[in-house]
């Protein structure tokens, strides 16, 4: 269960990025303006950052 928390909480930070930046990108018409789409892609990279951070934490005992 723990193990499913962790990769959850990555993967809720990942898509955040993702889905802010694909709103971004519908209101700009695909042309990066401004700093929004510089914020959701450091959104984006955190959520991998912290997905790769909870995978390691991860003990697996057989």
């Amino acid at each position: 269960m723990a193990i499913a928390v962790k990769l959850l909480i990555g993967f809720a930070i990942f898509f955040t990025g993702v889905v802010l930046n694909v709103s971004i990108m519908r209101r700009t018409e695909g042309k990066a303006k401004g700093i929004m789409p510089m914020l959701s892609f450091i959104i984006i990279c955190a959520g991998l950052v912290v997905l790769v951070w909870m995978a390691s934490t991860i003990r697996v005992t057989l």
